[in-house]
């Protein structure tokens, strides 16, 4: 049998997957809340870069003495995300194949509003890596330290309830990858989700325990791929 190439598709699965069977018994509507239900992960990824291209449009424009026609000078409201910039959030969607029906924007949007404008006002930095070892790394949404003050900000456009624990592992990668002593300054972390805005202030005694544990495992992980390369050998 001279069977067709598709070496293209090698690795990937389709919608209508044989080893997905439960579709067979969906009727029409079902399958396609699946369908839009699939674009969940992809959707939060271009919202997420939407807002960091509008933190870093906004922060050009307001810090390298950007100027109107008329000679007036740019200030943080004229570069805020809009109530009426929704248009622009669907057209970003459409742009990266993210059907309509995918995304429920009326909901979505105050909260991609708010966590945009607050980055702005805050003059923060959007998708920012902090690293310890090859084993321990993340990148924070949005993230800045100013006046011994560390803000991480997190936006999760999904519905399911987030947990504070994954900003305080950034607040702990922080300290370590900038050698700073967690007792010597503040936190404030945030997740932006369902239309709320969820703050912790955490202390030493919260972010210290984390790093203890980031540097303990590293290390053991370290050690034990040590011992692997050279039974190998």
């Amino acid at each position: 049998m001279l069977w067709q190439n598709y070496s293209r598709l090698r690795g990937k699965h389709s919608f209508l997957s044989p080893s997905s069977n439960y579709w067979l018994n969906y009727d029409a509507q079902k399958m396609m809340e699946r369908y839009f239900n699939s674009f969940a992960q992809d959707s939060g990824t271009d919202l997420h870069q939407f807002a960091e291209e509008h933190i870093k449009w906004a922060e050009y424009m307001l810090y390298s003495a950007r100027t109107f026609e008329d000679g007036s000078k740019v200030r943080a409201n004229d570069v805020r995300l809009l109530k009426n910039d929704k248009k622009e959030v669907r057209k970003w969607l459409f742009k990266n194949h993210i059907p309509v029906q995918a995304v429920d924007l009326d909901f979505v949007y105050p909260n991609l509003q708010a966590y945009i404008n607050d980055a702005i006002d805050l003059r923060m930095d959007p998708e920012v890596i902090l690293y310890y070892s090859e084993y321990c790394f993340g990148t924070a949404d949005c993230i800045s330290f100013e006046n011994n003050l560390l803000r991480i900000h997190d936006l999760k456009t999904g519905k399911s309830p987030a947990h504070m624990e994954q900003l305080l592992i950034y607040a702990a990668l922080f300290c370590l990858n900038y050698g700073i002593r967690p007792g010597d300054i503040s936190f404030e972390l945030r997740i932006y989700q369902n239309n709320e805005i969820n703050v912790c202030n955490p202390t030493e005694e919260d972010i210290s325990p984390i790093m203890d544990k980031i540097i303990y495992f590293d290390r053991i992980i370290q050690e034990t791929k040590e011992g692997s390369d050279n039974v190998s050998r």
